[in-house]
Protein backbone atom coordinates (compact mmCIF):
# COMPACT_ATOMS: atom_id res chain seq x y z
CA UNK A 1 0.00 0.00 0.00
CA UNK A 2 1.56 3.26 -1.12
CA UNK A 3 -0.14 5.72 1.18
CA UNK A 4 2.24 8.58 1.98
CA UNK A 5 3.45 9.66 5.43
CA UNK A 6 2.15 13.20 4.79
CA UNK A 7 -0.48 14.93 6.88
CA UNK A 8 -3.96 14.73 5.45
CA UNK A 9 -7.58 13.66 5.57
CA UNK A 10 -9.19 10.33 4.82
CA UNK A 11 -12.55 8.67 4.36
CA UNK A 12 -13.17 5.05 5.24
CA UNK A 13 -15.98 3.17 3.54
CA UNK A 14 -16.95 0.59 6.16
CA UNK A 15 -19.17 -2.49 5.81
CA UNK A 16 -20.96 -3.76 8.92
CA UNK A 17 -22.16 -7.29 8.12
CA UNK A 18 -24.80 -7.56 10.86
CA UNK A 19 -26.47 -5.43 13.52
CA UNK A 20 -24.00 -4.81 16.35
CA UNK A 21 -24.32 -3.35 19.84
CA UNK A 22 -21.09 -2.47 21.68
CA UNK A 23 -19.52 -0.09 24.18
CA UNK A 24 -17.69 2.70 22.36
CA UNK A 25 -15.43 4.61 24.74
CA UNK A 26 -17.08 7.72 26.17
CA UNK A 27 -20.17 7.24 23.95
CA UNK A 28 -21.16 4.15 25.92
CA UNK A 29 -23.42 1.46 24.49
CA UNK A 30 -23.85 2.14 20.77
CA UNK A 31 -25.90 0.35 18.11
CA UNK A 32 -24.66 -0.08 14.55
CA UNK A 33 -27.08 -1.22 11.88
CA UNK A 34 -26.03 -3.65 9.19
CA UNK A 35 -24.88 -1.80 6.08
CA UNK A 36 -22.37 0.73 4.83
CA UNK A 37 -20.88 3.65 6.72
CA UNK A 38 -18.72 6.63 5.82
CA UNK A 39 -16.13 7.67 8.40
CA UNK A 40 -14.15 10.91 7.98
CA UNK A 41 -10.85 11.39 9.78
CA UNK A 42 -7.64 13.36 9.76
CA UNK A 43 -4.02 12.38 10.23
CA UNK A 44 -1.79 15.22 11.37
CA UNK A 45 0.41 13.33 13.83
CA UNK A 46 3.65 11.36 13.42
CA UNK A 47 3.56 9.05 10.41
CA UNK A 48 0.67 10.98 8.88
CA UNK A 49 -1.81 9.17 6.67
CA UNK A 50 0.18 5.96 6.37
CA UNK A 51 0.41 5.40 10.13
CA UNK A 52 -3.23 6.26 10.78
CA UNK A 53 -4.63 4.12 7.98
CA UNK A 54 -2.42 1.16 8.87
CA UNK A 55 -3.72 1.39 12.42
CA UNK A 56 -7.30 1.32 11.16
CA UNK A 57 -6.59 -1.80 9.09
CA UNK A 58 -5.40 -3.78 12.15
CA UNK A 59 -8.07 -5.78 13.97
CA UNK A 60 -6.06 -6.13 17.18
CA UNK A 61 -5.10 -2.86 18.91
CA UNK A 62 -5.67 -0.96 22.12
CA UNK A 63 -8.76 1.13 21.35
CA UNK A 64 -8.13 4.85 21.56
CA UNK A 65 -10.48 6.53 19.07
CA UNK A 66 -14.19 5.78 18.72
CA UNK A 67 -13.55 4.22 15.32
CA UNK A 68 -11.12 1.69 16.86
CA UNK A 69 -13.97 0.01 18.75
CA UNK A 70 -16.02 -0.45 15.60
CA UNK A 71 -13.16 -1.60 13.36
CA UNK A 72 -12.01 -4.24 15.86
CA UNK A 73 -15.30 -6.14 15.50
CA UNK A 74 -15.06 -9.39 13.50
CA UNK A 75 -18.11 -8.41 11.40
CA UNK A 76 -16.79 -5.00 10.33
CA UNK A 77 -14.53 -4.39 7.32
CA UNK A 78 -12.99 -1.46 5.47
CA UNK A 79 -14.10 -1.67 1.83
CA UNK A 80 -12.28 1.39 0.44
CA UNK A 81 -10.24 4.39 1.52
CA UNK A 82 -10.12 7.84 -0.04
CA UNK A 83 -7.44 10.24 1.12
CA UNK A 84 -6.31 13.79 0.49
CA UNK A 85 -2.96 15.35 1.31
CA UNK A 86 -3.40 18.40 3.55
CA UNK A 87 -1.22 20.48 1.24
CA UNK A 88 -3.62 19.75 -1.68
CA UNK A 89 -6.60 21.52 -0.11
CA UNK A 90 -7.13 24.87 1.62
CA UNK A 91 -10.10 23.37 3.53
CA UNK A 92 -10.39 21.39 6.75
CA UNK A 93 -11.82 18.47 4.78
CA UNK A 94 -12.78 16.51 7.88
CA UNK A 95 -15.31 19.15 8.95
CA UNK A 96 -16.28 20.21 5.43
CA UNK A 97 -17.28 16.70 4.33
CA UNK A 98 -18.96 15.99 7.67
CA UNK A 99 -21.08 19.14 7.44
CA UNK A 100 -22.14 18.16 3.91
CA UNK A 101 -23.27 14.73 5.14
CA UNK A 102 -25.26 16.01 8.17
CA UNK A 103 -28.48 16.59 6.23
CA UNK A 104 -28.08 13.66 3.85
CA UNK A 105 -27.44 10.63 6.05
CA UNK A 106 -28.17 9.26 9.50
CA UNK A 107 -25.29 9.53 11.94
CA UNK A 108 -24.20 8.58 15.43
CA UNK A 109 -24.03 11.87 17.33
CA UNK A 110 -20.58 12.67 18.67
CA UNK A 111 -18.86 9.70 17.02
CA UNK A 112 -15.26 10.50 16.13
CA UNK A 113 -15.50 14.25 16.54
CA UNK A 114 -14.70 14.99 20.18
CA UNK A 115 -11.84 17.20 18.96
CA UNK A 116 -14.24 19.20 16.75
CA UNK A 117 -17.19 20.34 18.89
CA UNK A 118 -18.88 22.11 15.96
CA UNK A 119 -19.17 18.80 14.04
CA UNK A 120 -22.16 16.58 14.82
CA UNK A 121 -20.44 13.32 13.85
CA UNK A 122 -17.75 11.79 11.69
CA UNK A 123 -19.61 8.48 11.13
CA UNK A 124 -22.55 8.35 8.70
CA UNK A 125 -24.87 5.48 7.81
CA UNK A 126 -25.63 4.95 4.10
CA UNK A 127 -27.89 1.91 4.36
CA UNK A 128 -27.55 -1.45 2.67
CA UNK A 129 -26.60 -0.19 -0.80
CA UNK A 130 -22.96 0.61 -1.52
CA UNK A 131 -23.78 2.91 -4.42
CA UNK A 132 -25.49 5.38 -2.05
CA UNK A 133 -22.20 6.08 -0.25
CA UNK A 134 -20.26 6.32 -3.51
CA UNK A 135 -22.76 8.68 -5.17
CA UNK A 136 -22.96 11.01 -2.18
CA UNK A 137 -19.18 11.22 -1.82
CA UNK A 138 -18.72 11.81 -5.56
CA UNK A 139 -21.20 14.71 -5.43
CA UNK A 140 -19.27 16.29 -2.55
CA UNK A 141 -15.94 15.78 -4.33
CA UNK A 142 -17.37 17.43 -7.46
CA UNK A 143 -18.94 20.31 -5.50
CA UNK A 144 -15.56 21.27 -3.99
CA UNK A 145 -13.40 20.21 -6.95
CA UNK A 146 -11.66 17.55 -4.84
CA UNK A 147 -9.64 14.74 -6.40
CA UNK A 148 -9.08 12.00 -3.84
CA UNK A 149 -6.56 9.20 -3.98
CA UNK A 150 -8.39 5.87 -3.51
CA UNK A 151 -7.67 2.31 -2.42
CA UNK A 152 -10.24 -0.46 -2.85
CA UNK A 153 -10.61 -3.44 -0.53
CA UNK A 154 -8.58 -5.64 -2.89
CA UNK A 155 -5.65 -3.21 -2.59
CA UNK A 156 -5.71 -3.10 1.20
CA UNK A 157 -3.19 -4.90 3.35
CA UNK A 158 -1.03 -3.95 6.29
CA UNK A 159 2.34 -4.51 4.62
Amino acid sequence: MEIPCNKGYYILLIKVNKNIKMKVGSLGLTRFKEGYYIYIGSAHGPGGLRARIRRHLKKIKNPYWHIDYLLMDKDVFIEAIWYFLAKESPFDLESLISKNLNNLLDFIKGFGCSDKPSDLSHLYYCGLELYICINILNRIFKKYNLTPHIFHATDLNTS
